[in-house]
């Protein structure tokens, strides 16, 4: 599913992604906005998504705690960045933003894979990995192995909280958004509504963390046209869900 291309181009602390239906850009000096700027193509039509903010990674369970890098660089289709939270100086963390593409189904997406490691014989690893997206209409996994979607009502400046797989249709936009939590690592997701965005917040290594063991999380946003995005959206998820672990180093 990983595209064939390098798609990253690293300029000092800007990543570039650059492809033929998505593209983006990370500060890595900014890990909690992650990928910003973004553009992705629908119905062979360039669609800037406003506003949005995609797979942002931030310390703690209820902070917006950056990754402090210590080394960035792009390898193939993953943009890598290894540091620490200035909150957790204990805990090393490493972050891949990788490239996906399904071409059975035409659309493309990112995986963030984070990991942590410590050289102590305990430390708190919790990390929250955060989307912010236009409005629109919020449809969540109903409860269950199958991901069947329902809809979420969900006013202005309220949340809600649910499984992590969320589809969302924003308004006024051909394409819809998937974003979904590996169910190994799927400790639910918050979604919360303002007057302009929705923003989506999953807590990932959420489980004590001791010397000479790794923790990891998987979580993929994906970029589908609005015709069939459910059905689309299910089947990418059978596919997640059953993927092996990758690798990494």
């Amino acid at each position: 599913m990983t595209n064939d291309q390098p798609v990253w181009h690293l300029h000092g602390s800007i990543a570039q992604l650059t492809s033929a239906r998505l593209a983006a850009t990370i500060d890595v000096q900014q890990s909690g906005h992650g990928l910003v700027s973004l553009t992705s193509e629908a119905a062979d039509v360039a669609f800037p998504i406003e506003g949005a903010r995609v797979l942002g990674v931030n310390g703690g369970r209820a902070t917006t705690d950056s990754v402090h890098p210590t080394d960035t660089y792009v390898r193939g289709d993953d943009l890598i960045l290894t540091g620490q939270f200035s909150g957790a100086p204990e805990v090393g963390l490493q972050v891949y933003w990788r490239v996906l593409q399904d071409e059975a189904h035409g659309v493309m997406g990112v995986e963030a894979i984070v990991s942590a490691q410590t050289e102590l014989l305990d430390s708190d690893p919790a990390s929250t990995v955060t989307s912010r997206w236009p409005r629109g209409t919020v449809l969540v996994a109903a409860s269950g192995g199958e991901p069947k979607f329902v809809p979420l009502s969900l006013m202005p400046h309220a949340s809600a909280e649910g499984r992590g797989v969320v589809l969302i249709r924003p308004d006024n936009a051909p394409i819809s958004f998937l974003e979904m939590v590996h169910p190994a690592d799927d400790r639910g997701a918050t979604i919360e509504s303002s007057d302009e965005y929705l923003v989506t917040r999953y807590p990932v290594l959420t489980e004590r963390l001791e010397k000479g063991v790794i923790r990891r999380s998987r979580l993929r946003a994906m970029f589908l046209p609005r015709e069939h995005d459910a059905a689309i959206a299910e089947k990418l998820f059978q596919r997640f869900a059953s993927s092996e672990v990758p690798l990494t180093t």
